[in-house]
């Protein structure tokens, strides 16, 4: 527990200097725009592009994907072969993993209708804010599984954002697949 509160206190010494510096900046732009032509600059010649799931595919697949959660909770929790506390560990850090995988899309479906220069400033917020949760919770397990809990966290994010890759390629796949399909 000392370590995590190492960690926190020097963490908040860092957000209180990075708000500071993020205030003063803030400020200079609002009052003079100085920094109007690098927004600019990065809205007109960054192109970043994020692909969400439509409302008409997440309402389609919601009740199934239901079931099959619950078919699957229940398999887990009541087989003898499953090792019910590894199986609640994984279990939250893949949540933690689809969460990030939805505050990152949402982010950045929101944020790119504002400019390139916002996109850009929320993925790394989501960076930054993603790295302090996986040592958070890094640093409040115990220290010699500190290596396996901060692998397998990222790993799980990884995997998550890995997904939402493969999943926006497929619909993008699929959308323009059907153009070429003779039944439409």
């Amino acid at each position: 527990m000392a370590r995590l509160t190492d960690f926190l206190r020097r963490l908040i010494r860092f957000a209180f200097i990075l708000v500071a510096l993020a205030s003063i900046l803030f400020t200079v732009q609002t009052l003079w725009h100085v920094f109007d032509p690098v927004i600019a600059y990065v809205d007109q010649d960054v192109d970043l592009a994020g692909a969400t799931l439509s409302a008409q595919v997440l309402a389609g697949v919601s009740v199934a994907a239901l079931a099959l959660f619950l078919v699957f909770l229940i398999i887990a929790i009541a087989h003898r072969g499953v090792n019910n506390r590894q199986f609640v560990t994984s279990f939250l850090r893949n949540i933690l993993s689809s969460a990030v995988f939805l505050v990152s899309d949402w982010a950045f479906t929101s944020l790119q209708k504002m400019g390139r220069f916002y996109l850009i400033l929320a993925l790394v917020s989501t960076l930054v804010i993603t790295i302090i949760l996986i040592e958070m919770i890094t640093k409040a397990s115990k220290q010699k599984e500190e290596v396996s809990v901060r692998t397998d966290l990222l790993a799980s994010i990884v995997a998550g954002l890995a997904f939402g890759l493969i999943l926006a390629t497929g619909q993008f796949a699929w959308s323009w697949g059907r153009h070429f399909l003779p039944w439409k």
